[in-house]
């Protein structure tokens, strides 16, 4: 008899499928490429469903018919024959595929199956049983930042007003522990707000080059009105406007990570609603472009939908980063290119974009999982004077 252990391994398979679909489109552009990755997609869609539905005999604690019936209705605007989609035996020659559906709702259905797995892992109890993500890559990436997006979503749901510093400190500790290629590096907490309000650097490396963005966290959840949160100020000035101007200083992109949960899709910038995405979560959204909007004009009362209407789930930044008119541009450059389309206030000069990391980002690289670089605050403490963590997305090839 299959074990629940031994589906999720199956669904986490599936999943990772079709992440990799989604961010490694064929390398070349012939009908034969197209159609391997067509039929890669095909066979993890039959998989989950299968997975699915025997994990319903076995499982009563997850809505699993009711994803199934939502998946299905996704499936059936791709798909022209969910019956050949979906049997065992067809090699799935004739089934017509509406291709632009497909590459609009495919991170809906990684988000979607991600939630499902968290919901799964944390009903059977094996959430701290998975080994960590080893091999950093794009797909990689997109399935941890997802299960992540996930498993926040449902935290917010049952404790909506839990404070953004608890948060962000589960988050970073969570990326590191299920992806090994992901290093953060806590500074004390009360160095935190005193020029730039900075929650956290964030760095994503690749072989080519880097993309550096500094963080500020709100969370959305229990306010009728976020402008008190996002005009927020102490006796230093705006946050905001110090976290923009130490920005600027150091070539990095600011931005809000907003945390939020909702039982239906709120409209984003990459995302039609409709759609019923799963849960994401983690949402960002440019400073400059909300500290023009709403700080610059004064006291109104700012909703929760309008700062979302103006951002982007997390998972999308590394999901949807195929979208990028380059295929073969780097996966950092698809990030930048992402960031380009979707943030408004950046759309001419988008900051952050560095040939190298900066040496502390470097140090933070080339330590070993047992070694805390404590050394990196003294050495580098006027340069980050006014950060809580450093975070590290490493990207680059595996040296063989």
């Amino acid at each position: 008899m299959v074990t629940i252990s031994q589906q999720l391994e199956s669904l986490h398979g599936a999943l990772r499928a079709l992440c990799v679909v989604q961010i490694s489109p064929p390398a070349e552009d012939s009908a034969e490429a197209i159609y391997r990755a067509q039929m890669l997609e095909c066979i993890a869609h039959r998989d989950i469903v299968r997975i699915v539905r025997a994990l319903q005999t076995i499982q009563t604690d997850v809505r699993l018919r009711e994803f199934e019936e939502n998946y299905l209705a996704h499936l059936s605007r791709v798909y022209s024959d969910l019956g050949d989609l979906l049997d065992d035996n067809s090699a799935f020659s004739w089934l017509l595929v509406n291709s632009v559906e497909m590459e609009r709702l495919r991170p809906v259905f990684i988000a979607n199956v991600a939630a499902l797995f968290a919901e799964l892992l944390a009903a059977a109890g094996l959430r701290g049983h998975y080994s960590r993500a080893r091999r950093s890559s794009p797909e990689s990436a997109c399935l941890v930042v997802s299960e992540l997006a996930a498993e926040l979503d449902a935290w917010l749901r049952r404790q909506p007003k839990v404070r953004e510093e608890s948060i962000t400190d589960w988050l970073l500790y969570q990326l590191t522990e299920r992806a090994s290629w992901i290093k953060y590096y806590q500074f004390p907490r009360h160095e935190e707000a005193r020029e730039s309000g900075a929650d956290w650097e964030w760095w994503l490396i690749s072989d080519r080059e880097s993309f550096g963005m500094r963080v500020q966290a709100k969370n959305l959840c229990g306010h009728d009105d976020s402008y008190p949160q996002i005009a927020y100020a102490n006796r230093h000035g705006l946050q905001i406007e110090k976290l923009i101007e130490a920005a600027r200083r150091f070539n990095v992109l600011p931005l809000y990570a907003l945390y939020y949960t909702s039982p239906t899709s709120p409209t984003v910038r990459c995302h039609d609603p409709s759609d019923d995405a799963g849960p994401y979560a983690v949402f960002l959204t440019d400073a400059i472009l909300v500290h023009q909007k709403y700080v610059l004009k004064g006291r109104q009362r700012i909703t929760s939908a309008q700062l979302l209407a103006d951002s982007c789930p997390l998972a999308c930044l590394f999901c949807c980063a195929a979208e990028a008119r380059d295929n073969a541009a780097p996966f950092v450059g698809k990030v930048f290119e992402f960031i380009r389309r979707y943030f408004a206030a950046a759309a001419n000069v988008v900051p952050g974009l560095h040939e190298q990391p900066p040496p502390y980002v470097e140090a933070l690289l080339q330590a070993t999982e047992d070694e805390v670089p404590t050394w990196i605050s003294t050495e580098f403490g006027e340069r980050l004077r006014n950060v809580s963590a450093v975070l590290t997305f490493d990207l680059r090839t595996p040296s063989r």
